[in-house]
């Protein structure tokens, strides 16, 4: 059975089918990558998380002189940010 990207590039139905079976290589192969990807994705997700406590951490004062916020106002804030 050929798709139309196997019709359009000119492959035989045998040569098609070649291309379409993966080995157990190629297959362990694209599940390294992914799990690369996987760490790379994570990490800076937590990365992110990190520096934006640290930038809210570091607006605490401002948030308390500006909006006159005590310090279990303060603490809500942090909270529902986070």
């Amino acid at each position: 059975m050929r798709t139309a990207e196997g019709t359009q590039a000119g492959l035989s139905n045998q040569e098609y089918r070649k291309e379409a079976i993966t080995t157990p290589e190629k297959a362990q192969s694209r599940i390294f990558r992914m799990r690369w990807w996987t760490l790379v994705v994570v990490s800076v997700t937590v990365l992110l998380a990190t520096i934006d406590e640290t930038i809210l951490n570091v607006a605490i004062p401002s948030l308390q002189r500006d909006l006159g916020a005590s310090a279990s106002s303060l603490q809500w804030m942090v909270n529902s940010y986070m």
